[in-house]
């Protein structure tokens, strides 16, 4: 399942044109969700919030709160402050958004605030952080929920484009939109590193595993090389565990690379120093990480559910959960109380069961074991780690924590089907990836809505929310859903579009790691 690597391949500008395109798309659909969910909508935005106004004024480290166990003091805005107060619709379903009391008071007054996101490390805080200099209330929140948006459709567009690059696309462009659950959407709208961790591990998997089996110009080589330093350095920078992560991604990439493609990286210097980068890089996270911070007042730890367990019941709690928590990466919205609806989890169950399941039953050769490899990891991670944390934690694990490794495991088998012999036929094949696609689409639009109408109304009816809705979003939910499926919409048709598009032009001679020559039409 090696590329055949002669004369070194070029890659067509066109490249860009295909990033820009699912850049605009993939960040419209993150916007349109970070104006549809209420302010403080998602798991912990206020500590994160909070963190990144600090962050944005220099503050990198913090003294431990003296009232908060487990949480750092900051120095922030009165309205960043406040923003603790704003989920009080939170693990109540019959309570709207319409609750919420608007932000208020002198923008420039600086008061305290504690954040149980004071430990991580300030690389995502930076980067969102800055609109609260020159914005302030809701304006300030939405802009720094925009911001992160932008950066992780520009991460994900970075990872189908490489996906693209690896030959003709045809299950990768499934498996692409696969790994673009309602869940990674909503994430990407918040303030929260979560969605920066999932793309920046799939920008990082999709574009080292494309430096290591194909062989192109130094111009290229050095771009992809860039890539994969920044794609690393912000992955390592958003969770401890990203750090395993890297290293998952790392050895799954080396297994799938062409060794002849490898030999040839020896003696380059975009190489090395992209080696260096990126060790370094990861060195600096892990210093970070591992500093101690007394952030417990002794005495005091926050009350947790199995706080004090042994390692084998954390285990077994999490291996008898194992597809529950595997539900949280197609949907688990709001404070981690919000279902995503069943139609949702029937079609990304499907879609990705199908491509994960045929991709280890009949691929063949790296493609199946990389597979295999991201599936046992995506299985036995979450029940080690909760019971490495159980006796000092509890039981803290969310399903959302490993969509990073999940959003690789689908797009490594999209690979590895594309490199098989076809077990069905052109037409059929045709119409199984329509099919998939137009499902996801609809599984999108539906829900938007279906989240949106818990915020609306609450536990109300649908007429309740066309006729009396309690709280309504920038735009009105009717409008932002109405722009929701028109993009959605056109991401289908370019996704469908995008099916066996190969963006990289090689030689004549040169063949995909299935044997057929690369440049075929589209199919």
């Amino acid at each position: 399942m090696k590329s055949v690597t002669g004369t070194p391949a070029a890659v067509s500008p066109g490249r860009w044109a295909f990033f820009g395109a699912v850049f605009a798309l993939v960040a419209s659909m993150m916007t349109l969700w970070a104006l549809a969910s209420p302010l403080m909508a998602v798991p912990d935005e206020p500590a994160h919030a909070v963190r990144a106004a600090a962050v944005a004024r220099g503050q990198i480290t913090a003294p431990p709160s003296e009232t908060v166990p487990w949480q750092l003091e900051v120095q922030v805005p009165r309205y960043i402050a406040d923003t603790s107060a704003m989920p009080c619709f939170a693990f109540d379903p019959a309570a709207s958004a319409g609750c919420q009391v608007p932000l208020a008071g002198d923008p420039d007054e600086i008061v305290a605030a504690a954040t149980s996101a004071g430990i991580n490390s300030p690389v995502y805080y930076a980067l969102v952080g800055w609109p609260t200099l020159f914005l302030s209330g809701d304006a300030a929140l939405y802009a720094m929920r925009i911001v992160s948006a932008v950066l992780t459709a520009a991460l994900f567009a970075v990872a189908a484009t490489s996906l693209v690059q690896l030959g003709a696309a045809r299950w990768k462009v499934v498996a692409a939109a696969a790994s673009l659950t309602p869940m990674l959407l909503f994430l990407g709208g918040s303030i929260n590193p979560n969605a920066i961790e999932v793309t920046a591990a799939a920008a990082l998997f999709t574009t080292l595993t494309l430096v290591l089996r194909q062989q192109t110009r130094p111009a290229v080589l050095w771009e992809r090389a860039g890539l994969v330093v920044l794609s690393a350095w912000l992955l390592v920078n958003t969770r401890s565990i990203a750090l395993l992560w890297t290293a998952i991604i790392i050895g799954v990439a080396f297994l799938l690379s062409d060794r002849a493609t490898l030999r040839s990286l020896v003696s380059k210097v975009p190489s090395w120093i992209a080696l260096a980068l990126s060790a370094a890089g990861c060195v600096a996270a892990l210093i970070w990480f591992t500093r101690p911070v007394p952030v417990v007042p002794e005495g005091e730890l926050p009350p947790a559910p199995g706080l004090g367990g042994g390692f084998l019941s954390g285990v077994q709690y999490m291996a008898d959960r194992t597809l529950d928590f595997a539900k949280a990466w197609i949907g688990l919205f709001g404070w981690v109380d919000q279902p995503a609806p069943e139609l949702a989890v029937l079609v990304w169950t499907l879609v990705l069961g199908g491509l994960i399941g045929a991709a280890v039953l009949f691929a063949r050769g790296s493609g199946r074991w990389a597979t295999i490899v991201l599936l046992v990891s995506a299985v036995v991670v979450p029940p080690l780690s909760q019971g490495i944390l159980l006796a000092d934690y509890g039981f803290i694990w969310q399903g959302r924590y490993m969509m990073a490794i999940y959003s690789c495991l689908v797009l490594c088998a999209g690979i590895a089907l594309d490199e098989m012999t076809p077990i069905v036929g052109t037409a059929a094949r045709r119409r199984l990836i329509s099919v998939a696609v137009w499902a996801m689409a609809i599984g999108h639009t539906v829900t938007f809505a279906w989240v949106l109408r818990r915020y609306v109304v609450g536990s109300g009816t649908w007429s309740e929310m066309l006729r009396e809705p309690e709280w309504q979003p920038p735009g009105t939910w009717l409008g932002l859903t109405a722009a929701f499926a028109v993009v959605v919409i056109a991401a289908a048709a370019l996704t469908l579009r995008a099916r066996g598009l190969r963006i990289a032009e090689a030689p004549m001679h040169e063949t995909t790691p299935s044997g057929v020559v690369a440049g075929s039409a589209p199919s």
